[in-house]
């Protein structure tokens, strides 16, 4: 009997180690699929909601839902166990989803829905009666920056929520919201896991020092598991174990992008988001970066040189005042990328923006991108 132990129990140690020692690559196996949507209607908008798409989407732990505010009124987080929502107004997030799709929100998660809130769905958890009240802390009007990198201090408990390193990590902030604790909130409450250590004040204003203020919530509201923050996470590579870090505090399961192998010389894409909204944009943008050909970087400027390294700019955007001005004052950008052989990709009437040249494409709206670049090549 005591051999038969011996021969078994290296059998035995392997199978109950399971997902304590499985492999990153191979967290998929350690549970169901979760289920997840991804709230890309009016007023999430920026850079940052592509990023957080891939993100999103290149976790085979994941199977990612698009939702606007019309899916989340009709139910459709019955089927969901996590809804994330990234940065941009969370006012303009609010009115699309309407205070029947708010409530909504609310009973999900009271129920035992998991909710993770990026800067504008930070500020979505806030307790007001204009956002989705989840969480017992309220917005210091007025206490807020411009866009900049800022220090933040996640603590030992956090980290360990989290599940990565406790101490400083540099982040991009860009306006998001700062917050105090508010009144108690029946059956809700929130710990702070990180804080600023340093803020950045906007012009014209009194400048309100938000150091120590709150860098991520996490609490419960009924049943259900809230993480957010005010700052954006998914912007920078070395941040990206903060973003999955609050999949896992909600969920218990460990995410980890599995991206595209690309080929050895892919077509270089410069992918311009500006206020660009809605579902389609997401699935223009994967549709390019998923293909082995096509090596995305998603901008939102021209500044620095970032076409000198680029073969194609796409632009999403249509004609409207605020796109023309950005074309406008990068005319001699634009022109000289297309001088030395760039192509520019306009969908719409966003082409209507650009001056005449060989080099620009009109491209059908609402249409792939891909069929288009690959001719490029």
């Amino acid at each position: 009997m005591r051999k038969i132990f011996i021969a078994v129990f290296p059998v035995l140690i392997v199978l109950f180690a399971g997902c304590s020692t499985v492999k990153i690559a191979d967290t998929a196996k350690c549970g169901p699929v979760i289920k997840a949507g991804f709230f890309v209607d009016d007023g999430s908008r920026g850079g940052g909601v592509f990023q957080i798409a891939r993100l999103l989407h290149y976790a085979p732990q994941l199977s990612v839902t698009l939702l606007d505010g019309k899916d989340i009124r009709s139910n459709a987080l019955d089927k969901l166990d996590l809804l994330v929502i990234p940065g941009g107004s969370s006012a303009t997030q609010f009115k699309k989803m309407g205070k029947d799709g708010a409530a909504k929100v609310r009973a999900f998660v009271k129920k035992g829905g998991n909710y993770v809130g990026v800067c504008a769905g930070f500020h979505c958890t806030l307790n007001r009666p204009d956002r989705i009240a989840l969480l017992p802390y309220v917005y210091i009007n007025k206490a807020s920056g411009l866009q900049a990198p800022l220090m933040i201090e996640i603590t030992e408990k956090g980290a360990k929520i989290l599940d990565i390193a406790p101490g400083k990590y540099q982040v991009q902030y860009s306006r998001g919201p700062i917050s105090k604790k508010g009144k108690a909130m029946s059956g809700a409450n929130a710990e702070v896991l990180g804080v600023y250590k340093n803020s950045v004040g906007l012009p014209g204003r009194a400048h309100y020092d938000f150091t120590n203020h709150p860098a991520i919530l996490f609490g419960n509201h009924g049943k259900g598991r809230v993480v957010a923050t005010s700052f954006h996470p998914e912007v920078h590579v070395a941040n990206h174990c903060i973003f999955n870090g609050m999949v896992y505090a909600v969920t218990g399961r460990k995410i980890v992008q599995k991206f595209p192998e690309k080929n050895y010389r892919p077509v270089r894409v410069a992918l311009y988001v500006g206020n660009t909204e809605g579902k389609a944009r997401i699935t223009r943008m994967l549709e390019l970066d998923r293909h082995p050909d096509l090596d995305v970087k998603i901008i939102s400027n021209v500044y620095d040189g970032v076409l000198d390294h680029s073969d194609v700019f796409i632009s999403m955007a249509k004609n409207e005042k605020g796109f023309r001005d950005f074309v406008s004052k990068n005319k001699k950008i634009f022109r000289n990328f297309m001088d030395r052989g760039g192509k520019v990709i306009a969908a719409g009437s966003g082409v209507e923006a650009f001056e005449k040249h060989s080099n620009l494409i009109s491209h059908p709206n609402g249409k792939s991108f891909v069929d288009a670049v690959l001719k490029i090549k």
